[in-house]
């Protein structure tokens, strides 16, 4: 009589049990371990490459979103440094004038807009 293979010792054991063997489909014959190991990190190395991608892509738009930032923090200082020179002039003018007078540019100024 030949020599029984462990899985098939181990199958007629379940057998005689009513233990049915359950094929998944994930053993892949042709292939050694080695293969096995390669073909996963090969997954592994898809799936990073992808997270990759997409971190690449957030950091552009933080990128995108900074400048924008940056370009609206500049011109905020322009429009305070416009402010500004406004109140120091309408200052100037004030002392130049007087207030009542001044009071009324502005309140006419305020009109016209």
């Amino acid at each position: 009589m030949g020599t029984k293979t462990e899985d098939g010792q181990l199958a007629e054991i379940m057998l005689q049990h009513g233990i049915e063997w359950e094929k998944k489909g994930t053993y892949e014959k042709h292939l050694s371990v080695l293969d096995f190991e390669k073909k996963e990190r090969a997954k592994e190395v898809a799936e990073l490459e992808q997270t990759i991608s997409g971190c690449k892509e957030e950091l552009y738009d933080i990128l995108h979103q900074h400048i924008a930032a940056g370009q609206e923090t500049e011109q905020i200082r322009k429009e305070g440094e416009a402010i500004r020179q406004e109140v120091s002039d309408l200052g100037r003018l004030e002392r130049h004038l007087g207030r009542e007078q001044v009071q009324s540019i502005v309140e006419r100024s305020k009109a016209l807009e």
